[in-house]
């Protein structure tokens, strides 16, 4: 029997359920949110001095009061020059880490998600190509009409796809949202 439990016990971190997360939970409505490192993570924070900072970023870290958002090649990567290093750290740095507690509004956004959004961009790209193509070749139009519309349909798809995909935070913890890094008990 103890042989069953020791080897359960060793067998839970490689099957992924011991992996830290980011509960985000709402008593209200019953809802919850689990944020895992590897997913993006957009938040609304109080920043230095308590201004409101907004970030989007991969979730790289959580600990028990804090939650790292992209990664510091600087100070890890080996493959990085000392000048592309030094230029780095002249930019700022690439990551933050956010105290729990700071976190003001979040919207995780899923894998599929982002692969949507890509796959959209990448199709309207296409598309207007092939629409741009057949403007310009047109006799009935202008080039100077043919650079303006061509400049109005990028601006509308990109426009279109950002409001079907938005990456705006969309979670306020004013409306009753908390976060933890302990799974919550929700009511039934």
């Amino acid at each position: 029997m103890n042989r069953i439990i020791l080897s359960v016990l060793f067998l839970l971190p490689l099957l992924g359920l011991s992996q830290p997360a980011l509960y985000f939970y709402n008593a209200q409505t019953n809802e919850l949110i689990t944020a895992k490192a590897g997913q993006q993570l957009v938040v609304l924070y109080k920043g230095y001095n308590g201004q409101t900072e907004f970030y989007k970023e991969i979730i790289t870290e959580i600990t028990d009061s804090t939650v790292t958002l992209g990664h510091d090649f600087t100070k890890t990567n080996n493959f990085v020059s000392i000048s592309q290093r030094k230029k780095a750290h002249k930019k700022g740095p690439a990551c933050k880490v956010i105290a729990i507690q700071d976190i003001m509004a979040f919207r995780r956004i899923s894998p599929t998600r982002i692969l949507s959004k890509a796959g959209l961009q990448i199709g309207s790209v296409v598309g207007l190509l092939f629409l741009v193509e057949d403007i310009y070749e047109s006799p009935d139009i202008s080039s100077s009409n043919a650079f303006f519309l061509s400049f109005g349909l990028g601006i509308a798809s990109r426009t279109i796809i950002n409001i079907i995909f938005p990456e705006d935070v969309k979670y306020y913890m004013s409306e009753g949202w908390k976060a933890t890094n302990v799974y919550p008990r929700l009511a039934k």
